[in-house]
């Protein structure tokens, strides 16, 4: 049952009957302002509403009085007007592609690589249309999510539901050593430790398979060769020349900050680097020692600043480099495998990353799932 009231609706994050304890950072953001102005509203407790929750995945809409909004966009407009739009664009994507969760189930076919996933709490649903699509055409492996330690049980029964035999690793159970802990770091650590006796295949949840196949996947794979998906056609260079790129480049991001000091970085000129993505990567069996990772985050700790370096999105320049210093690694095909961008030229898609930034725009990536979960169903 969704909670009507004749106030303005506002989109809360509610994975079960409890508060969560832990939240995105804009629905930590919501919650700050409900708690700070609360008491403006006599007797309207979020804890109180009713909540219906199908399968206790659902998101729900619930009602908050327009007071709380407006207290918070006197205050921070612009987070605020980001942190209603995020919430709005995520919800209505879950809906649009709910039947992702009608769909079979997966039964693994075993194979000698294992494709991994971060699985946050509040991304099981988008994580099975993306798990799915991909598994529909790659066809076998294990199957590894990389949860937190309190996902809820009926989650963990979720994913065992549509994903037999899946396996769960705990991300705080997993050891950096020299590397940072955050920002998907322990992920990479991951990879490139269990890499070293089997092949593992990295796929974010924000990304959907819905070509014809994923030949270049495959062919890499099966003979043994790292990959990863590039940003708009990157190739696989030295360091010196991305950092002579980065340099002529009008951009705030902390992967083309990074690029700009590995002029600096020891060996520059023989070590190679490739712009790409870690929204889909593979790490060859034996091919990139874990320890030569944990070298690159201390030389680039020591040249960006701690502060600088713990920004999200160093852990991707660190698989960049880590598939890039593989013997015969490969860039997928571009457009074939791309980022989304609103201004991407039509070609023949087989995979996009629907990065955060145009993750929702023009519904595409809920429109393009729906038409792989009407696959699924009628496979």
């Amino acid at each position: 049952m969704t909670t009507t009231f004749l106030n303005q609706r506002f989109i809360v994050d509610l994975a079960t009957r409890a508060r969560p304890t832990v939240m995105p950072q804009s629905g930590a953001f919501c919650h700050q302002h409900f708690n700070r102005y609360q008491p403006i509203i006599s007797g309207f407790w979020l804890s109180n509403l009713p909540i219906s929750c199908p399968l206790r995945v659902n998101y729900i809409l619930t009602a908050v009085s327009p007071l709380i909004i407006w207290a918070a966009l006197l205050e921070q407009p612009r987070e605020m007007l980001y942190s209603l739009r995020s919430h709005w664009n995520k919800r209505r994507f879950g809906w649009l592609t709910r039947a992702i969760l009608r769909s079979p189930p997966i039964h693994l076919v075993d194979a000698n690589w294992s494709i991994v996933s971060m699985v946050s709490n509040t991304d099981v649903q988008m994580y099975l249309l993306s798990i799915k699509s991909l598994y529909a055409r790659i066809g076998r492996g294990k199957i590894v999510a990389i949860i937190d330690h309190d996902m809820p049980q009926h989650l963990r029964q979720l994913l065992r539901h549509h994903i037999v035999g899946i396996q769960f690793v705990i991300l705080e159970d997993i050891e950096t050593r020299r590397c940072q802990r955050g920002g998907t770091w322990e992920r990479l650590v991951f990879l490139l430790d269990h890499a070293q006796h089997e092949y593992m295949i990295q796929v974010d949840s924000d990304t959907l398979a819905f070509g014809a196949d994923l030949a270049e996947v495959l062919e890499c794979v099966e003979s043994n060769r790292a990959f990863t998906l590039s940003n708009a056609g990157q190739s696989i260079r030295s360091m010196r020349e991305y950092a002579e790129n980065a340099q002529k480049l009008e951009s705030r991001y902390v992967g083309i900050h990074a690029e700009r000091l590995f002029d600096r970085y020891p060996g520059s000129d023989q070590l190679c680097y490739v712009r790409g993505s870690s929204g889909l990567a593979g790490f060859a069996v034996g091919a990139f020692d874990p320890a030569t990772i944990e070298d690159f985050h201390e030389n680039m700790r020591r040249a960006m600043g701690d502060e600088a370096w713990r920004k999200w999105g160093t852990e991707q320049c660190g698989s960049n480099f880590a598939v890039a210093n593989s013997p015969g690694a490969a860039v997928l095909p571009y457009p074939k495998y791309a980022n989304y961008s609103p201004d991407l030229q039509p070609g023949a898609y087989s995979f996009l990353h629907f990065i955060g930034t145009h993750r929702y725009d023009n519904d595409f990536f809920a429109t393009k799932g729906q038409e792989v979960i009407q696959e699924l169903l009628t496979a």
